[in-house]
């Protein structure tokens, strides 16, 4: 250890309790938890009993942004500006206004990215969020989910992808489920799904990514209805055109469509169309 990582160590175990020092320049993972896995502002205590920077997997630096929102506080992907007790998360107002702002965190384990949590008792990492499954979905619970700024901040094979609406208003964005391999147009598709943390129902990934698949909790609009999210629809059906179309196979030998329609690829898919 370099002399001034031993420093900041001394600092981490003996006065961190009374305030936080600037961690510009601290290495992710360059320094020992305290007693009772207490690391400084914007870092967690890891499994190898280092500390390393929140809001990124493997120890990767994160840059919290110069030019946060009047009123926000702190910066939850990072999870910078709040005491070394307290972790950054939305603040919600009597009014259902948010903002980003500092609170102490429930007592009890934390919980990691994607699994099962309570709202009414968010014990998800720092970093994290617990969020209730879409309304109408079935066959999830509420869960931890990231926040992020870009790809890179989400756990392997995830995105930044999703939003939640606070008050009428987006939110931070959070990281997707992250991308598997399992087959849309099939009803079977559940065994692909089944080791899952975030939903036994496999669904193209996104517009802006038809070509992947992920593993989500089941929509509840039946074939033919008005929709309005894509993963909105039961089982083997994606929201498009305002409804919900059947899943097909682009594939030489894939699904074919019942009554003579025909394949249409979806959103510029190369491997999954519906059926019009």
């Amino acid at each position: 250890m370099t002399k001034s990582n031993f420093g900041l160590a001394m600092l981490v175990a003996t006065g961190l309790a009374a305030g936080c020092f600037n961690t510009k320049n601290v290495q992710s993972g360059g320094l020992k938890c305290a007693p009772g896995g207490v690391c400084p502002d914007g870092f967690s205590c890891g499994p190898d009993n280092l500390c390393y920077r929140n809001g990124t997997d493997g120890g990767i630096a994160c840059t919290p942004p110069t030019d946060l929102p009047p009123g926000d506080l702190c910066d939850p992907v990072c999870q910078s500006g709040c005491p070394a007790n307290q972790r950054c998360q939305q603040v919600v107002d009597p009014l259902g206004n948010y903002s980003l702002g500092c609170e102490t965190p429930p007592t009890g384990t934390p919980l990691d990215v994607f699994k099962p949590c309570d709202t009414g008792n968010d014990l998800c990492k720092p970093g994290l969020l617990c969020v209730e499954p879409p309304l109408g979905s079935t066959g999830c619970v509420a869960q931890c989910y990231r926040y992020c700024r870009q790809n890179s901040d989400c756990p392997a094979n995830s995105r930044c992808a999703l939003s939640i609406v606070i008050g009428g208003q987006p939110s931070m964005p959070i990281c997707a489920p992250p991308a598997v391999t399992c087959n849309p147009a099939l009803q079977t598709a559940v065994l692909a799904c089944s080791p899952s943390l975030t939903g036994s129902t496999c669904y193209v990934f996104s517009k802006e990514l038809p070509d992947e698949t992920m593993c989500d909790c089941a929509g509840t609009i039946a074939a033919g209805l008005a929709c309005t999210d894509m993963h909105s629809c039961v089982a083997g059906y994606e929201c498009t055109g305002g409804k919900c179309q059947k899943v097909c196979l682009l594939q030489a030998g894939g699904l074919a469509c019942p009554g003579g329609q025909t394949c249409a690829s979806l959103n510029g898919s190369t491997k999954y169309g519906t059926c019009l």
